[in-house]
């Protein structure tokens, strides 16, 4: 694609192809059995421990750990935990910081997140450089350990309407599916076996917030405004509660581990209808999650597409307005999608 015919299409709109682009992102890829990547840990005896490196910032802080480790607890794994969190980092300035030794103490678990806005993160960040990087560097130190790729979500442009947001997450799981697909190319290419797994929390958290604003009668929250429903799972634009750090690990430890908790107990903390029904819904979700094509990246090859480009940047524009004339918005925002579609258009590297 020349560089002016892109130039040409993002100047024509402000939001190309959105549906068609659903449909061809969702599309699974032709090439091999990511399914194997979704499979959980081996079965867990009760005297059982995992323990996990968790690398990220804000939207992996406590309590998400604290619930994790409730959850495996319930579940007779014992789950110790290290966190490796700077607010608003991104994988390659945790790495330049050497935050985390490695080889301090075994780990049997890595999970892992990039910052939430994925093509500035790719760009700017190098997101595949670096998560290869950690990656290689955890399992060097840690030949059994197993790295799980945390999706971020980013933030919402409205919290009286989410439904744009919902369709941004939808629409960008695919790429961070080929963000970890590229990754694991480079470690198959290597001859090595140890690929890096994946956690759907940025989806897992659209499909909730979906089915909160469609279904009045949805467990424990009834009685509930729209608003209100928000306000249980989102401490502000981007940030969880305890009750949305509660979803995302119970999310997170059906991913990881494979193991039913529909009947466990609710944290003390929380409300108790609440937390069994969005426990149940993590479930599920997870459930439908391997039993579909959502598991599946689109087309890696071309994974930003000019319509994704142009929905990233319409997103962003909305979500963290600048300041000064629409006239100077509107050229950055075009700019920007000429930028994301130049810069990969041969893929992600």
């Amino acid at each position: 694609m020349c560089f002016s015919r892109i130039l040409k299409a993002a100047c024509a709109t402000s939001a190309i192809g959105a549906f068609a682009l659903g449909a061809t992102m969702f599309k699974p890829d032709p090439v091999g059995a990511e399914r194997d990547l979704e499979a959980p840990l081996q079965a867990f005896s009760a005297d059982s421990r995992s323990h996990i490196l968790l690398s990220g910032h804000s939207l992996t802080d406590r309590p998400y750990p604290d619930h994790l480790e409730g959850i495996a607890r319930q579940e007779g794994i014992s789950v110790s935990w290290r966190l490796e969190n700077v607010t608003g980092s991104s994988i390659q300035q945790r790495t330049a910081g050497k935050l985390a030794r490695l080889t301090d103490e075994p780990y049997d678990v890595l999970i892992i997140t990039e910052q939430h806005r994925v093509l500035d993160a790719l760009m700017w960040g190098e997101t595949v450089r670096y998560l290869h990087g950690y990656h290689h560097a955890f399992t060097t130190a840690n030949p059994a350990g197993i790295t799980y790729f945390y999706t971020p979500w980013i933030s919402l442009s409205s919290l009286a309407d989410p439904h744009p947001w919902i369709e941004y997450e939808r629409l960008a799981l695919p790429v961070w599916r080929c963000v970890v697909n590229r990754v694991n190319d480079k470690i198959g290419a290597a001859g090595r076996k140890n690929h890096i797994r994946f956690i759907p929390t940025s989806l897992a958290l659209a499909e909730l917030v979906g089915r909160l604003a469609s279904d009045p009668a949805f467990g424990g929250f009834e009685d509930s405004s729209a608003a209100d429903r928000l306000k249980a799972i989102f401490s502000d634009e981007v940030h969880l509660t305890g009750l949305g750090s509660y979803y995302v690990a119970a999310v997170s430890f059906a991913a990881i581990y494979g193991m039913d908790i529909r009947q466990q107990r609710p944290p003390a903390l929380l409300d108790a209808r609440q937390a069994d029904a969005l426990r149940l819904f993590a479930a599920d979700f997870m459930e439908r999650y391997r039993a579909t094509e959502m598991n599946e990246a689109g087309n890696c090859e071309a994974p930003v597409s000019l319509a994704f480009a142009s929905h990233y940047a319409n997103y962003v524009a909305r979500a963290y307005p600048r300041e000064g004339s629409y006239l100077i918005t509107e050229l950055l925002r075009i700019r920007n999608i000429v930028r994301f579609t130049w810069r990969f258009r041969k893929g992600l590297e």
